[in-house]
């Protein structure tokens, strides 16, 4: 069944509404099923959502240049391209909130490969963190 209650639904959204930093991966679930319920058009503004203010959201600032997922929509294969001033690491999961991939990214380097044509087609989320932080989240969509 593809639908929830009203009251299930609201509190689904009510936590794919919450700051990641702030919700942890129950965010990332709750999105998930959102994602699915909106045929994968949901988005959210965690800049917004988190406050820019946020004392951790600074500290986020402060240990990323740059980060970028691409191509959207992928085939085969995406890339995270970064610059960050500590190792890292990345974590792909489906709309389900299942953990497909991950793996490290060095401050050493700047480009990641992760291969994806054993990925289903649909959306997944990259999330990218180190010891302390949410680094980026993003959301990609593959389609062979």
């Amino acid at each position: 069944n593809d639908s929830l209650s009203n009251d299930l639904l609201e509190k689904v959204n009510h936590l794919g509404n919450i700051c990641p930093l702030a919700g942890g991966e129950s965010v990332y679930k709750a999105r998930a099923i959102l994602s699915y319920l909106n045929g994968y058009a949901t988005e959210f503004d965690d800049a917004t959502l988190c406050g820019k203010s946020n004392e951790i959201l600074n500290k986020v600032v402060k240990n990323v240049t740059e980060i970028q997922v691409f191509p959207n929509p992928a085939k085969d294969q995406i890339f995270i391209k970064y610059t960050i001033k500590q190792d890292a690491q990345f974590e792909v999961w489906d709309i389900l909130g299942k953990k497909i991939a991950n793996g490290k990214l060095s401050k050493d380097a700047n480009l990641q490969a992760i291969e994806t044509a054993s990925f289903p087609n649909g959306s997944y989320f990259i999330k990218i963190f180190d010891e302390v932080n949410n680094l980026n989240i993003s959301t990609i969509n593959i389609i062979h």
